[in-house]
């Protein structure tokens, strides 16, 4: 018998989930979920989600500021974990551009 579980975004209640669910081969539906971690399909086999994960979403982003020649620019952002995540994947991919950023 196939079963499925649906989950919102909490990284802490899907991977408890997942922990149990992969094992088994059950997938698990996350739609809300853009945590860059979940990326890893050899962590996460079983993992469905339908939102633009944040390193996608950093990575547009950042293109727009090369497209417009930016090369300092502020970041301001909420201190959710989503956010953070979003942020440290925005860092990432500006650094490796060269682009400074002042954190507020």
């Amino acid at each position: 018998m196939f079963s499925d579980h649906i989950l919102g975004d909490n990284s802490k209640i899907i991977d408890a989930v997942v922990d149990v669910t992969n094992p088994f081969e059950i997938t698990t539906f996350a739609p809300q979920s853009r945590d860059s971690k979940y990326n890893d399909r050899f962590d996460y086999p079983q993992l469905l989600r339908l939102s633009t994960p944040n390193d996608v979403y950093a990575d547009a982003i950042v293109s727009l500021l090369v497209r417009f020649l930016w090369h300092y620019v502020s970041v301001v952002y909420e201190s959710s974990p989503q956010m953070i995540n979003v942020y440290q994947e925005l860092k990432i991919k500006s650094n490796f551009l060269g682009i400074e950023k002042k954190i507020y």
